[in-house]
């Protein structure tokens, strides 16, 4: 039997967007001779979420140590290189695409409490953008999974929380991605890219057509695009190499690390934005729905739509909840 000592790892988040940082605890483990792992107890519990966590640890060891030896200069001439447009050339030479839909954000019972008190959604500092204040959205999707985390409790201020913001509300971004560019930030998409490609060589325009753009193109119309079900064959220019990767990573149905935030369209925000009248639906936890709640609601214009909120649920696992919800309102009002 070996021994291996591994880097605790804690989940640590830029507001809606999840960022991965090894700065925790050391714990350890033991492999058997066969190669698979057999996790000890610790303060993070199941084995399910150390193995997970396990296979991402190896294989960000893995990918930086080849890129070490393969090219010692590559992160090195892609940090310091400006970034490429030829993808966000592609995507604005598409025709108008399917109709605007809202902006989600997701937070959970603490963060919808301070956003209420509030009355606003406020920018917040992100360290994956050198500290720069930002809100962080996603084009039509409620795909944050707030908390990811945090393990089974019955805390009801983990509870995700979704704000939906109406059409029109968000005009000026202040950058636009094809995906969750926390995950491209920690190399989660690796398999699909050329190693020197970069997170910035993805940025869209950033204005509300290039969600719009991007659907046509790589979707075909907003239901597709909610549902995940990418167009599976495109006639992409032979040299457009960025595309061509976004396209193979949306399309990967094998099992990985990665979920549906691979081609959820990410938005960014700089300026602060105001309840009223922005929002028009928040689905929040059935425990959450007293009268003070539901009164605050009522005065800025959003409609209650409330879920089961179940003891001991894992936070992240109301994303199936959630998804299903959002969908239904979508169809009554007429987005999908």
């Amino acid at each position: 039997m070996r021994s291996f000592i591994r880097t605790g790892m804690s989940l640590s988040r830029c507001y809606a967007t999840n960022v991965f940082q090894a700065d925790a605890q050391i714990t350890t483990y033991t492999c058997r001779d066969n190669g698979l792992p057999r996790v000890a107890r610790s303060e993070w519990s199941t084995g399910l979420r150390h193995a997970r966590l396990i296979c991402y640890w190896r294989a960000m060891t893995k990918r930086k140590h080849d890129r070490a030896i393969l090219d010692p200069s590559a992160s090195k001439s892609t940090a310091s290189r400006p970034p490429t447009d030829d993808f966000s050339k592609l995507v604005g030479e598409q025709p108008a695409g399917p109709d605007e839909l809202p902006s989600i954000h997701v937070s959970d019972g603490l963060g919808f409490r301070s956003i209420m008190r509030d009355g606003q959604l406020s920018a917040e500092p992100c360290p994956a953008f050198n500290g720069e204040p930002l809100i962080y959205l996603f084009y039509g999707r409620p795909s944050y999974r707030v908390n990811s985390q945090v393990m089974a409790s019955a805390i009801r201020a983990y509870a995700p929380v979704c704000f939906v913001l109406k059409p029109g509300v968000v005009r000026s971004p202040a950058r636009v991605f094809p995906f969750d560019s926390g995950a491209f930030h920690n190399e989660l998409f690796h398999a699909s890219m050329h190693r020197k490609m970069a997170r910035d060589d993805f940025a869209l325009e950033p204005d509300l057509a290039s969600p719009q753009r991007l659907i046509n193109l790589f979707f075909g119309d907003n239901q597709s695009y909610y549902d995940n079900k990418p167009i599976a064959t495109l006639d992409l220019p032979p040299l457009a190499f960025e595309a061509s990767s976004y396209h193979a990573l949306i399309t990967d149905r094998q099992e990985n690390i990665y979920d549906e935030r691979i081609s959820s369209i990410e938005i960014q925000v700089s300026d602060d934005i105001r309840l009223k009248d922005a929002v028009e639906a928040v689905v929040l936890p059935d425990a959450f729905m007293v009268k003070e709640v539901a009164a605050s609601l009522t005065a800025i214009g959003a409609e209650a739509i409330p879920y089961a909120f179940i003891d001991r649920l894992r936070p992240e696992l109301y994303a199936a909840t959630i998804y299903p919800i959002v969908r239904d309102y979508y169809r009554r009002r007429g987005y999908l």
